[in-house]
């Protein structure tokens, strides 16, 4: 299983926040759960997260895509023929509230940890927006190894 996150949009001041991200999944999550199986119709879970401060005149702009379920595809950048292939992968797009992008932006590493952690634990309760032929996945026992490896860090 593999459970990562990433941000998919930041504005200039959040982007090293973003490589910070990718740091936090890299260190903690990819090897944590690289060996778990939670059944075999779903492979990858993962969440992208916008790093962007948006206010009400302009929110209809930066719109947060439905969850979403790919059995199998492949993406192909033409700017840098760059290929990805993606099986049994779910996606969950979040955007941190102005709230807590404040507090995300000027955080320390531990403080940075506890959002992260608290905000994926939010957005994995979209587990339930998977299509419902996909049975042979226990998100239960998911959402649990994921709480426990956060609580285990004193993220929680």
């Amino acid at each position: 299983m593999k459970y990562m996150i990433d941000f998919c949009e930041s504005d200039e001041e959040m982007y090293s926040k973003g490589l910070y991200i990718r740091f936090f999944s890299n260190e903690y999550l990819n090897n944590a759960f690289e060996n778990n199986n939670y059944g075999s119709d779903v492979e990858e879970i993962c969440i992208l997260i916008q790093l962007i401060r948006v206010d009400k005149n302009n929110e209809h702009l930066f719109r947060i895509h439905k969850p979403k379920y790919y059995e199998h595809i492949v993406l192909n950048n033409a700017l840098n023929d760059c290929q990805w292939e993606w099986t049994k992968r779910f996606q969950i797009e979040i955007r941190f509230t102005n709230e807590v992008y404040d507090a995300f932006l000027f955080a320390d590493e531990n403080e940075s940890n506890k959002i992260l952690a608290c905000e994926t634990l939010k957005a994995l309760k979209q587990l339930d927006y998977l299509p419902k032929r996909l049975i042979k996945f226990d998100k239960e026992a998911f959402q649990a190894d994921v709480r426990k490896l956060y609580d285990s860090y004193g993220w929680l």
